[in-house]
């Protein structure tokens, strides 16, 4: 079978001390399959009248919906919000969809000088996390006659952990680390044995990566992707390298780039899954909590895992949000000593060690061998 994984990132990943988050959607079918085309059409109703593809955190700043306004044909513009931007155009000239400071400023001053117009803006952008909503919710309730999946993984942004693997093209960066442990829940969860391949095609947001060695900085091209696909590949849970080479493979796609008409709807969504998720895993709450803001924002469905197909027993799924640093290391100590590693001891977020124990007992007892 043939799926796609569409991959987008939210949070600080330059800095440090942000908590940062890698999403992706996993969709079946192709990038170029008809459900592609409908949520195309789909979120195309839902941001009628604005310039594509949409960009989350720019658009959750009210303003920037009527920045982004003037940058479409007038007959494009829905009644409600060209007569918004008449009423707001000269206030909105001249400011740039990616000027977020500026941005910030503009939605300030129309706040304080003019409270009705904002609160009209306020309502379009409300109408827009209901619309992708209802998209999702569709998803997740296979109206597509799909399985569609979300993951998510999360970490605290920490520089001082990067590493340059023996032969490595590109630094193992918190955003690399993040990438990785996506991939790593893809193996496992589309890994089976005997039913043919599960080809990934994998659709990642345009970013920098930092070159081994130089520390130059470069895009993330196909070979670099593949590069993080095979270490993710190697993880210790993963033991069966034979079996998994005909399980799952994942194939890089050419640079994929945030920006206009050909940007994948599936791209669309997972930008607005990590930007949402990130918000909801921002508090220390326990996993039923957080499971329940994800619910709310209809991605609850698609972050609870089906079984994976390995599994020969009939128990819990596996979560697909996971804690990256030392909660994934004891993913892969328990796969390398054969003994569960405790996860009560790990450090927030609370949600952390109950998204992490399953994977724990599952590579110690050797589920996926």
């Amino acid at each position: 079978m043939t799926w796609t994984l569409f991959v987008d990132e939210s949070g600080d990943l330059d800095g440090d001390g942000d908590r940062a988050v890698v999403a992706a959607l996993l969709l079946p079918g192709s990038q170029h399959a008809p459900l592609q085309r409908d949520l195309r059409s789909q979120l195309g109703e839902v941001f009628a009248g604005l310039p594509w593809p949409p960009h989350t955190s720019t658009l959750n700043i009210p303003a920037a919906i009527g920045v982004a306004t003037g940058q479409v044909p007038a007959h494009r513009r829905p009644p409600a919000l060209a007569e918004l931007y008449q009423a707001l155009r000269p206030q909105l000239e001249g400011t740039s969809l990616d000027d977020w400071q500026a941005l910030r400023v503009l939605d300030e001053r129309i706040a304080d000088r003019q409270p009705e117009l904002h609160a009209g803006l306020r309502a379009l952008r409300a109408n827009h996390h209901a619309g992708v909503r209802g998209v999702l919710s569709r998803l997740a309730a296979g109206a597509h006659g799909a399985t569609p999946l979300a993951l998510v993984a999360a970490d605290q942004v920490d520089h001082d952990r990067n590493e340059e693997p023996a032969g490595a093209l590109v630094v193992r960066d918190p955003y690399v680390r993040l990438l990785r442990l996506i991939l790593e829940q893809v193996h496992a969860l589309l890994w089976h044995d005997g039913r043919g391949v599960e080809v990934v095609e994998a659709v990642v947001a345009d970013r920098n990566l930092r070159l081994a060695g130089t520390g130059q900085r470069v895009p993330l091209l196909p070979r670099y992707l593949d590069e993080i696909s095979r270490e993710a590949w190697r993880a210790p849970f993963l033991a069966n390298k034979d079996a998994r080479r005909q399980g799952v493979r994942i194939v890089p796609t050419g640079r994929q780039r945030f920006r206009g008409e050909g940007t994948p709807a599936g791209l669309v969504l997972a930008d607005w899954l990590a930007n949402r998720a990130r918000r909801a895993l921002h508090s220390n709450r326990p996993l039923a909590a957080t499971l329940q803001s994800l619910d709310a924002m209809a991605l609850g469905g698609l972050a609870r895992s089906r079984r994976p197909a390995l599994a020969a027993d009939a128990g819990s799924p596996l979560p697909t949000l996971a804690w990256g640093g030392e909660a994934r290391s004891r993913v892969h100590a328990a796969a390398t000593t054969g003994r569960p590693q405790p996860t009560h001891d790990l450090a927030p977020p609370l949600w952390a060690p109950e998204a992490t124990e399953p994977w724990v007992q599952a590579a110690a007892t050797g589920t996926w061998r």
